[in-house]
């Protein structure tokens, strides 16, 4: 499973790091859902239409917790009902922004929560299920 920061913010971080410009981390990120994962380019296929709109989720400790090179999800993730088929879910981004926006993170998810969803379904992730690992 490939998981890790975007290019936009690895360039973000090198540019704090050496004195070429400056960066605010943001307090609140959004959590994407990806039919193909975006990558660390962004360049994948989010879910769209259907009822679907990304969640905010804190970027805090309350919200995640670190393990060595990996944070994980500390509480259940849960999307708003969908009200279409939205396809197979294999990835989620974390985004600075409700929609638009830039991609920060990126996580492909295990085998377990990976799945198709269509009308009424919805996406829920419990704790532990969401990791995002830095190599």
């Amino acid at each position: 499973m490939a998981s890790g920061k975007s290019n936009y913010l690895a360039q973000k971080v090198l540019d704090v790091e050496f004195g070429l410009g400056s960066f605010t981390f943001p307090t609140t990120g959004y959590l994407a859902l990806f039919t193909a994962s975006p990558g660390a380019g962004n360049t994948g296929t989010e879910v769209s239409g259907n009822n679907y709109s990304r969640v905010s989720v804190a970027m805090s400790s309350g919200q995640w917790t670190r393990s060595g090179q990996t944070v994980t999800n500390n509480n259940l993730i849960s999307f708003p009902v969908f009200s279409g088929t939205v396809g197979t879910v294999v990835a989620v981004g974390i985004y600075d922004a409700a929609s638009s926006g830039n991609l920060l993170w990126f996580a492909d998810l295990a085998g377990a929560y990976q799945k198709s969803f269509s009308a009424n379904d919805q996406a829920v992730y419990p704790a532990q299920s969401i990791s995002i690992t830095e190599s």
